[in-house]
C-alpha cells in the first residue's frame, strides 16, 4: 500500500511540475477546467455547467495531431440533469501546431477541428456524447481557456453546442490576488 501510495505521488508531481517535455511532442496539463455551455435541438435549448479534472494535452509537433483527456467530467443542465463521466477522451489538429504558423505565438495555442467522447457516466451507465467540431485552446503553462462549438450526440438526440471553460487555477490564482493585493 505504500508502494503504491508513493507511485500516485510521484506521478501527481511529475504531471503538475513537468509542463512541457521538450522533443517533437508538447505537453500539456492543468489542474481542471469549468465553464459554462449551450446545447440547442429540435426539442429544447439548454444551458448547462461543466467541470473537468485535470486536463491532458498531448501534441505531435510535426503533424499538429493531439491526444486530450481528463480524469473526470462532471456536468449539470438547467434541467437538473446531472452527468459524471470518467472515460474522456479527444483528438484534434492545431492548425498553429505545423509549419508555417509553429512558434508564431509566444502562448501555446490550438485551432483546429476535433473529435471527442464522453462515456462510463457513474449516474447513468447508458449515457454516451460524442461531439465533433472546432476547439480553440490558449494554454501559458496550463490551460487558460477553452472553447467549442461543433455539433453533439447525447444518448441519440443531436444538438449543436457552444462551450467555454476556464482553468480552475486561474480563478483561484486570480481571486487570491484580488483580495490579498488591495
Amino acid at each position: 500500500m505504500k508502494k503504491l501510495l508513493s507511485i500516485l505521488v510521484l506521478t501527481m508531481l511529475l504531471m503538475f511540475f513537468s509542463h512541457k517535455l521538450y522533443a517533437e511532442f508538447n505537453f500539456e496539463n492543468g489542474f481542471g477546467t469549468h465553464g459554462i455551455g449551450y446545447n440547442s435541438n429540435k426539442e429544447i435549448g439548454e444551458f448547462y455547467f461543466v467541470a473537468d479534472l485535470w486536463n491532458i494535452f498531448i501534441e505531435h509537433y510535426p503533424t499538429g495531431l493531439g491526444f486530450e483527456t481528463n480524469l473526470m467530467r462532471y456536468s449539470v443542465t438547467s434541467n437538473s440533469i446531472h452527468s459524471l463521466s470518467i472515460i474522456n477522451a479527444g483528438l484534434y489538429w492545431n492548425i498553429f501546431g505545423i509549419p508555417p504558423f509553429y512558434g508564431f505565438f509566444e502562448e501555446d495555442i490550438i485551432l483546429g477541428p476535433f473529435i471527442s467522447i464522453n462515456y462510463l457516466n457513474l449516474l447513468n451507465v447508458k449515457d454516451f456524447t460524442y461531439k465533433i467540431g472546432i476547439k480553440f485552446n490558449i494554454c501559458l503553462d496550463l490551460p487558460m481557456f477553452i472553447g467549442e462549438i461543433g455539433y453533439q450526440n447525447k444518448n441519440n438526440i443531436s444538438s449543436f453546442y457552444l462551450e467555454f471553460k476556464t482553468s480552475i487555477l486561474t480563478w483561484l490564482l486570480f481571486g487570491f490576488f484580488t483580495t490579498h493585493l488591495n
